[in-house]
């Protein structure tokens, strides 16, 4: 989904999952990155309670969090519960946070400085 933003850019990541199925990370970062020191990891999940929407809902925060490049944020497009039962959303959270720290510095973010967030019920 193409994204309408004059700060941010969005590339997508495919990951695969322990049953070979491919999970995507939408990663949101600046289009200007205003310093030199690595960046904010931070995971974000979008709400819909593990139902619905997905990662491209996290745009409206992107540009509140990342636009100044001192973040980078990754939304993974986690499975809904009406395609798989509790706990696969939060397998697939999960597995997005292990990459993001695995390839941090690919992506300028500092290892050691990662949060989780989220909108309504992702934020659990």
């Amino acid at each position: 989904m193409p994204i309408n933003s004059r700060r941010v850019i969005k590339q997508d990541v495919w990951i695969e999952r322990p049953d070979h199925s491919n999970l995507r990370l939408a990663i949101f970062r600046a289009k200007q990155v205003a310093t030199k020191h690595p960046a904010t990891g931070i995971l974000w999940l979008h709400g819909g309670g593990y139902a619905l929407e997905t990662a491209e809902n996290a745009l409206v925060y992107a540009e509140q969090l990342v636009a100044d490049g001192r973040s980078v944020m990754v939304a993974p497009d986690y499975t809904t519960s009406a395609l798989a039962p509790y706990p696969a959303a939060l397998d697939d959270c999960y597995l997005a946070l292990t990459w993001l720290r695995d390839n941090a510095t690919r992506f300028g973010v500092n290892p050691n400085q990662l949060v989780v967030g989220g909108d309504s019920a992702a934020g659990a």
